[in-house]
């Protein structure tokens, strides 16, 4: 027979899982504002390197590199994109905070047990699928060699760890927008983020994890917007 906290303990639960919550919401805003800057600016840079398509898709790119050239030449092209490729280690720190925080919140509303298994699952997934994007991060742009390192940090981090990600915020909006617990436009968020990724990649920004940055930073945003109301 599955069993429900009383109200005292749940109370008890709230008052200790707010501040988690809180520092959780913030740290999603400031991770998704975060990648939503480094997306065009990580492309431009990506498209300057000798690695780069040099062909600029993005109809917004020339008004960027004028506009910004600045943040675009401060060192050699090569140099310029692993300093924004290192800075993308924040979008995910906050991203997993933030999911670390909502997790928190639903763990003040009922007992970890009574979570539906969908749900604890979305959040395994994404937990892991960030823990993953992080190892990717440090091994791609932080070490980045030997090769071999740089080409796994690639392969099993950036690109897995997104897969990983995917999925696990597709649960987990899936369960929110059934259950009421986040607003629509979070659950429609976290369900939607990667295929509109997968459009963001192929029609302007074909930079990985740059082209992801963008709708993945309006997850950190709008999850974290939601969390921070809910203990306001």
């Amino acid at each position: 027979m599955t069993t429900h906290p009383s109200i005292g303990e749940r109370q008890e639960t709230e008052q200790h899982s707010s501040p988690w919550i809180l520092r959780g919401g913030v740290a999603a805003v400031l991770g998704g504002v975060t990648g939503i800057v480094l997306s065009p600016l990580m492309s431009a840079a990506y498209n300057r390197t000798p690695d780069g398509t040099g062909d600029v898709r993005a109809p917004w790119e020339p008004a960027l590199r004028e506009a910004a050239m600045p943040l675009l030449t401060f060192s050699d092209p090569v140099a310029v994109y692993t300093v924004y490729g290192m800075a993308v280690i924040t979008v995910f720190l906050g991203l997993l905070l933030g999911v670390l925080g909502y997790r928190a919140y639903r763990h003040s509303e009922q007992a970890d047990a009574a979570m539906p298994r969908r749900e604890q699952w979305g959040f395994r997934l994404a937990l892991g699928g960030l823990v993953l994007s992080l190892l990717g991060n440090i091994g791609d742009y932080w070490i980045g060699q030997p090769e071999l390192v740089d080409f796994l940090g690639f392969l099993i981090g950036t690109i897995g760890g997104l897969f990983v990600m995917a999925v696990g915020f597709a649960l987990l909006g899936y369960d929110a927008w059934r259950s009421g617990t986040l607003s629509t436009v979070s659950a429609a968020v976290l369900v939607l983020w990667f295929p509109v990724a997968m459009v963001v990649m192929s029609v302007w920004l074909d930079n990985i994890p740059g082209g992801a940055l963008l709708p993945l930073g309006l997850v950190g945003v709008t999850l974290g917007f939601d969390l921070v109301n809910r203990v306001r």
